[in-house]
């Protein structure tokens, strides 16, 4: 039979997605939540030897073809790198969903399915129903490591277990974000700290192309007609490399046409990769800039002179990948719906993202329980009434999204989860990063628009906006990093207008911002008091959809549009995190630390508060 057509193998069938999602509700109530090191068997749930089944099969697989380590490795990591380590790249195309991750351009050549059906097969003989795909591929990617040699300094390299498979799959998904061979050294550090990794694991992780082979259209474009070079050889090869590479990819390579990435020991876990990178020996454009660029070069170096290092960084770099973005027994299929329905909305309409991200900000400023989401009575003016909160958006999307997790889920999902969930997948939608969501909120039973008033103000100097910030544990570098979230979405023009025309009773424009922006917004904005309309303006005037570090090195350029944004640049306590912000720094790593700090902001656990059934109103 094959592989679509089997149900509990990892090609599983898409348009059971419906059953499979109301049988997991069953499900975590009998399985334990989260992942930790022997899950299966510390939780009762297989006697069976999990990863010594998978160790086989992958020993097994390795002997018919020295080739498949790296195969596995590369499977986990563009697992990963999507929607988390879900196993959604596993999806066979089906009727309903003709193209997922798989058929991406970038997962064209991934290898190694058969060995994770195969290693499936063996444990649904003896744990039915009961190992993850997803797990199945973080423990052959570690083993395809240990069995190539990475000694860890002869410690057990511990992989957490207890993943659940995820539904959602996209081809599109996947082109988007998979990391090009072609990135530079800054491009690479970006993509890696929009996963939450740090640059020297993006330099460590890169090390498994210690093992492997790159198809030779990924490598021809460095040998031939280089842009710029005298003999048309990218000149950041060392020249004898260079023509041994032509010997094996002549200009019009067949398909199959491949090299080793480690030509001296291609099927072991070393630190050739980085000797061979220091020699100017690299294959790949990606690899080589990691050599040649001031800010990474000395990590690389290092890790080519000291290989019990390199190892040791490398076992707790690639654990950390295996556990991107888990779907866990309290998160999984939840989780899912979650990402689908913002996912459909962002498609329509991508300005959702800041919404959700001013929707979050505002309900979490004084609590994070989803009080913004409650509708005003006749005896009760909520705070969606408050005037700092008119015109907050995506109400009716966490309606929707409520609506569909009951339906799987009955009274089990708080609102104030599902706000936090759907704010971080319309970050990422719009390029920003993904991070851990901490889950277990509950819902208040109290609303009150007084509670807005607690909300910092655009005309705020960056000492009250700090002062406001500090009442809620939050620092004036978290106030920097939060406000970058300006990098998306709009403001009207009756919020800034005073600085086109009479800032601060001067009869003048603000001398603080730039006079070509004065202008431009002039043409869209009426003085105050002035009938007219009420236009939209982007807050990043440069790349205003897409959750970027523009609106930091805008700034720079006193092209804030918000008062209190210029005043960032302008302040001493916090211009020197905008100027780190404006360049290669961890913007998008430091974004997703403080999102976390203010989602968990007054949250209510355990007994407080309640699961509201509408998230609109108050149970009962």
């Amino acid at each position: 039979m094959g592989r679509s057509g089997r149900f509990y193998y990892c090609g599983v069938l898409i348009a059971l997605v419906l059953l499979i999602v109301a049988l997991q509700c069953q499900i975590y109530a009998q399985q334990p939540g989260g992942v930790s090191v022997g899950y299966y068997q510390s939780n009762g749930l297989c006697n069976a030897d999990v990863e010594g089944i998978v160790s086989s099969t992958v020993s097994q697989a390795m002997q018919a073809d020295p080739t498949i380590p790296a195969g596995l490795l590369r499977l986990l990591f563009h697992d990963c790198w999507v929607e988390g380590c879900d196993g959604s790249i596993l999806l066979d195309p089906t009727a309903t969903n003709p193209t997922p991750e798989k058929t991406a351009t970038p997962n064209l050549t991934v290898r190694g399915y058969e060995v994770i059906d195969q290693a499936k097969a063996a444990l649904e003989q003896v744990c039915p129903n009961t190992v993850s795909c997803a797990d199945i591929v973080a423990l052959a990617g570690r083993d395809a490591a240990v069995l190539t040699g990475l000694n860890n300094q002869g410690l057990e390299l511990d992989m957490p277990t207890g993943r659940f498979d995820g539904l959602v799959s996209s081809a599109a998904e996947a082109t988007a974000l998979i990391v090009s061979s072609q990135s530079n050294a800054q491009q690479l550090t970006q993509q890696f700290e929009q996963r939450g990794f740090t640059q020297d694991e993006m330099i460590t992780l890169s090390g498994a192309h210690t093992i492997g082979r790159a198809h030779c259209n990924e490598v021809i474009g460095r040998l031939y007609n280089f842009p710029g070079s005298a003999n048309g050889i990218d000149p950041t090869l060392d020249p004898t490399y260079a023509a041994q590479l032509q010997t094996l990819c002549p200009p019009n390579p067949s398909p199959d046409a491949a090299v080793d990435l480690d030509p001296i020991t291609p099927f072991i876990m070393d630190n050739n990769y980085y000797r061979n990178g220091v020699t100017n020996r690299a294959v790949l454009a990606s690899d080589t800039a990691i050599f040649e660029d001031f800010q990474t070069q000395f990590a690389s170096n290092l890790n080519s002179n000291d290989e019990q290092l390199w190892e040791q960084k490398f076992g707790d770099a690639l654990v950390h990948l295996s556990t991107l973005n888990l779907k866990t027994a309290s998160n999984g299929q939840i989780q899912s719906i979650i990402q689908g329905m913002v996912q459909t909305r962002f498609n329509q309409d991508n300005s959702i993202a800041p919404a959700l991200l001013r929707l979050f900000f505002h309900d979490c400023f004084a609590g994070c329980d989803a009080s913004i989401l409650i509708d005003s009575t006749p005896s009760n003016e909520a705070e969606m009434s408050a005037v700092p909160n008119q015109g907050l958006r995506g109400f009716d999307l966490i309606d929707e999204i409520k609506a569909a997790v009951e339906n799987a889920c009955p009274g089990v999902v708080s609102c104030a989860d599902i706000l936090a969930l759907a704010t971080m997948d319309a970050t990422s939608l719009a390029g920003g990063p993904q991070w851990a969501v901490p889950t277990g909120r509950r819902d208040s039973t109290v609303s009150l628009a007084a509670t807005a008033n607690s909300l910092p103000s655009e005309t705020m100097t960056v000492a009250q906006a700090s002062q406001s910030f500090a009442s809620i544990g939050l620092s004036p570098q978290d106030l920097v990093i939060l406000l970058g979230a300006h990098t998306v979405g709009a403001t009207h023009c009756n919020f800034m207008a005073d600085r086109l025309y009479n800032f601060q009773n001067t009869g003048a424009p603000d001398p603080t911002m730039d006079p070509g922006l004065v202008q431009g917004l002039k043409n869209v904005c009426v003085p105050p008091g002035v009938n007219g309309p009420d236009t939209g303006i982007f807050l990043d005037q440069g790349t205003g959809t897409i959750f970027d570090n523009v609106y930091f090195q805008q700034l720079l350029l006193n092209r804030g549009v918000m008062q209190i944004d210029q005043e960032l640049s302008n302040d001493p306590t916090t211009s020197p995190f905008v100027q780190s912000y404006s360049g290669a720094g961890s913007f998008f790593a430091d974004f997703a630390t403080s999102m976390v700090k203010l989602g968990n902001n007054n949250v209510l656990t355990g007994s407080q508060g309640e699961i509201r059934l509408t998230c609109s109103a108050i149970n009962g």
